[in-house]
C-alpha cells in the first residue's frame, strides 16, 4: 500500500480542467488499494467548500498546515493548538499594524483572537512591504513557538511550532503502517517543502525555487505523478 500527499491549491487546484483529470487519477489510485491525502494550509470551512463542490476523494485531510488531521468522515484525528500566552503577546502587536485578523480551530475558523483553542492565525495588511516587515519581525520575536508564513505578498500565517505538514504525514504513515520507501509528496509552496524534502517529493512546476531543490522532479499536474508512480509499480 502507499500513500500519496497533495497540497491543494496550485497544485491539486490549478484550473478548472486539470482539478477533473486530478480527480480521475486518484479514483485509480485508490482502486489499486492505495491511500490518498490533502495537506493544505487551508482551515476546515474553506476546505469543505472545496470538497463538496468538486466532490472530492480523499482519506484524510491535514488541515492549516499540519495541525489538524481529519479522516474522511470529518473526524478529528489530531489537533494542536497555539500556546494561550504566545497569542496574548501577539494580540496588541498584531491589532495595532495590520487590516484584518482572523483565526481557526480544528473545525472554525474565520474568528478573532479571543476565541479558545486556535491552531492557526491569518494577518492580512494593505502593503506588501508591511507584511514583509511583520513577517522577519515575528520569526525573530516568536522563533521558538511559532511557525509563521508569508503566503501571499500581504497575507501571513501562523502555527505552533513543532507541527507541519510533515509532521501531519509521519501521523499517516505510523497510524496506517506505511513503508516510508511508499510515500510520495507534491506541493508548490514553503509549507510544503518539509513533506517534499523528507519522502519521495515531486513539485509543480511553478513552484518556489526552495521547493524545487528537494523535489525528485517537476510536475504539470499531480495526475501526471499518480500516473507515473502506477506505471512503475
Amino acid at each position: 500500500m502507499k500513500l500519496f500527499v497533495s497540497d491543494y491549491d496550485d497544485t491539486f487546484y490549478v484550473n478548472e480542467e486539470g482539478i477533473k483529470k486530478n480527480i480521475e487519477m486518484v479514483k485509480k489510485w485508490k482502486e489499486k488499494g492505495n491511500l490518498f491525502a490533502f495537506a493544505t494550509g487551508r482551515d476546515y470551512a474553506d476546505f469543505k467548500k472545496a470538497k463538496e463542490k468538486y466532490s472530492l476523494i480523499y482519506d484524510y485531510v491535514i488541515l492549516n498546515h499540519g495541525t489538524t488531521i481529519l479522516d474522511s468522515n470529518d473526524q478529528i484525528l489530531y489537533n494542536e493548538i497555539i500556546n494561550e500566552e504566545c497569542i496574548h503577546s501577539l494580540k496588541e502587536k498584531l491589532e495595532e499594524d495590520s487590516f484584518e485578523i482572523y483565526t481557526a480551530s480544528s473545525l472554525e475558523c474565520k474568528k478573532d483572537l479571543n476565541y479558545p483553542d486556535i491552531t492557526k492565525i491569518t494577518v492580512t495588511y494593505i502593503f506588501p512591504e508591511d507584511a514583509a516587515r511583520m513577517d522577519e519581525e515575528l520569526r525573530d520575536a516568536y522563533y521558538e513557538y511559532l511557525h509563521i508564513y508569508l503566503v501571499s505578498p500581504c497575507r501571513i500565517e501562523m502555527i505552533p511550532r513543532g507541527v507541519n505538514k510533515r509532521t501531519g504525514v509521519d501521523y499517516l504513515v505510523k497510524k496506517c503502517n506505511i513503508d516510508e520507501n511508499n510515500v510520495y509528496c507534491i506541493g508548490d509552496g514553503h509549507s510544503d517543502v518539509p513533506m517534499v524534502r523528507k519522502y519521495h517529493g515531486g513539485c509543480m512546476v511553478n513552484s518556489i525555487p526552495s521547493l524545487s531543490d528537494y523535489a525528485e522532479n517537476r510536475y504539470e499536474s499531480v495526475a501526471d505523478y499518480l500516473e507515473e508512480i502506477l506505471d512503475k509499480s
